[in-house]
């Protein structure tokens, strides 16, 4: 196990600077130097039988552990929770933490990014965090700020999961999705380590077809998308009487409906 990983140990500066490169350092650094700990830990996890275990209740015993410590973090150092809140953080127990959520008030997107700041815990260092955005698809988008160790616990989930369907971390991708995008002036698709970054942007007849002559010559064994930009991917294939075979695709961020996943 390990206690810290390479882009822990670099100034926030250059954390930031890494980040395009971020997916050519996970394929071929090894793990040991890149995951923090709790990326081993979920996977050793994961890949217990225990943890998942009808009869355990391991599962519920450790949200309530973990769902206690975020409100008695929200409660303490949170800007907005300490101000507007007032609930006594020592009460709050793993037993009665689902109890105490019901206390906490219910926020809209537009609330909380008319103040993102004080939603943010002091404890926290603020330039070594990783700020994303959602697609807005429902409406205003939020942005989220995450440290990069919770980045890779994320990914951890990713890789197990995967890997059921033979995916490794060298796997050959299509990626179409939110990190893909770019103005519709620029190429459609760009590489990122062995990954094909296609922009949902330029998903439309007009670009199409060199899309597709790029996918083929790439040959990806994944694909990873919203489920429309593979529906506009394979509605055009089938149009055209092509195809491409991949071992899985995992789709993401949008709602899957029954006649895509049938196309």
């Amino acid at each position: 196990m390990v206690n810290s990983n390479l882009l822990d140990r670099l100034p926030s500066s250059m954390q930031k600077k890494l980040k395009k490169s971020y997916y050519l350092l996970y394929e071929n650094v090894p793990l040991s130097l890149m995951m923090a700990k709790g990326y081993f830990k979920v996977i050793e996890l994961m890949k217990n039988p225990d943890t998942f275990n009808e009869n355990s209740d391991f599962i519920e015993n450790t949200q309530r552990e973990l769902l206690a410590n975020i409100l008695k973090n929200a409660l303490l150092n949170v800007p907005f929770y300490r101000d507007n809140v007032h609930i006594n953080p020592t009460e709050i127990e793993p037993a009665n933490s689902l109890e105490i959520l019901q206390e906490f008030p219910l926020l809209d997107k537009e609330e909380i990014m008319k103040h993102p700041e004080d939603c943010i815990s002091e404890k926290v260092n603020k330039k070594t965090l990783y700020y994303a955005t959602s697609g807005g698809s429902t409406g205003v988008g939020i942005g989220v700020w995450r440290t990069l160790e919770e980045l890779q616990i994320e990914r951890a989930f990713f890789d197990n999961m995967w890997s059921k369907y033979g995916y490794q971390r060298k796997s050959k991708t299509l990626r179409m999705g939110a990190d893909a995008v770019v103005p519709l002036d620029m190429s459609p698709f760009q590489m990122s380590g062995r990954r094909l970054l296609v922009s949902p942007l330029h998903l439309n007849e007009k670009f199409m077809p060199q899309i597709v002559e790029k996918i083929k010559d790439f040959s990806p064994e994944f694909i990873h998308a919203y489920p429309s930009c593979v529906e506009s991917l394979a509605l055009y294939l089938k149009a055209h009487n092509m195809s491409i075979k991949v071992n899985a695709i995992f789709l993401a961020s949008e709602e899957v409906k029954p006649e895509q996943i049938e196309l």
